[in-house]
Order: structure tokens, then C-alpha cells, then sequence
């Protein structure tokens, strides 16, 4: 019975990780991001076994009957956590959506103006849902207030922009 305790146990650890901290069980992903052969998968499928050998051999002392109870249990987790693995990979999002490239065709509004030159500055654009301050650089002078849009991404800091045309 210690021996379902400590595979319950190490499987249960596996499978959090593999969920909870992202990269630790990319190494068991064998079936190109799906799931079913995955660190979750394989930690469910282990923890299974040990919590359904405890489940087992309470209930007999059928040797074979435990193998059964401790199998199909594993199995049973492990679909749960493959599951759980695609839901997760669902809520997460697609990593296009958080690229940076998405701001350009953004519209931002220009903070302040450099007052050596007017066609540099600070510019509120949306990033993420939440607004961020980047620097800007404009082949026009502009004003603070003005409405520009993103046309390009200079670094991760800057950006350039033009007049909006709906200013």
C-alpha cells in the first residue's frame, strides 16, 4: 500500500508541473502539442495508477483486481489531464495575439512632444488590452494630443508613426 502512496504521490507532482510551470514537461510532449503524450498526460496516468491501487486494495486483496482498479484509473486521469492540458493551452492563447507586431495599424495618442523636435516624443498606444508608453518617431511635427497610427515597430521601445486621418 506505501508503494500506491508514493506513486500517487510523484505521479500527482508530475502532472502539477507539467501544467503549472510552463517548458518542465515540453520534454514528454510527444504528440506536437495535443496532449495525449505529455508531461500531464503522463503524470495523470501515474498518479491514476497510485490512487487507484490505494482505491483497489482497500476494497480486495485480489491481486489482479487491483491491476484493474489501479489501470483504469490511471487511464481515466490521464484523459481528465489531457483535458485540462488543451483547456489550458486554449485559455492561454495563440502567441501571435501577445507579439508586439500587433500594435502597428494601431491608433495611439501622441503624450508629449520633444521640444527640440517636434517629430519625436511619447505615445500612448494599446498593447495587451492596457495602455503603454513607447517613444515615437514622426516624419511630420505633431502635437501632444494628436492621433496617430503605429506604421512601424523600431525596437521594442519605439515606434514610428503618422497623423491619424481622423484628426
Amino acid at each position: 500500500m506505501t508503494i500506491f502512496v508514493i506513486v500517487a504521490i510523484v505521479g500527482l507532482a508530475v502532472l502539477l508541473l507539467s501544467v503549472f510551470v510552463d517548458g518542465i514537461g515540453d520534454a514528454f510532449d510527444l504528440g506536437g502539442g495535443s496532449g495525449i503524450i505529455s508531461g500531464a498526460s503522463i503524470g495523470g496516468l501515474i498518479s491514476g495508477i497510485g490512487f487507484g491501487g490505494l482505491l483497489g486494495s482497500t476494497f480486495t486483496d485480489e491481486f489482479w483486481l487491483i491491476v484493474v482498479i489501479a489501470g483504469s484509473t490511471g487511464l481515466v486521469v490521464a484523459a481528465a489531464a489531457v483535458v485540462w492540458f488543451r483547456w489550458l493551452q486554449r485559455a492561454q492563447g495563440d502567441e501571435a495575439d501577445a507579439a508586439i507586431s500587433g500594435i502597428v495599424g494601431g491608433i495611439g495618442t501622441v503624450r508629449n512632444v520633444s521640444s527640440e523636435d517636434s517629430t519625436t516624443g511619447t505615445v500612448a498606444v494599446t498593447y495587451l488590452g492596457a495602455a503603454r508608453t513607447m517613444q515615437f518617431i514622426a516624419d511630420a511635427p505633431l502635437k501632444a494630443g494628436a492621433l496617430v497610427t503605429v506604421t512601424q515597430i523600431i525596437d521594442p521601445e519605439t515606434v514610428r508613426v503618422e497623423r491619424s486621418d481622423s484628426t
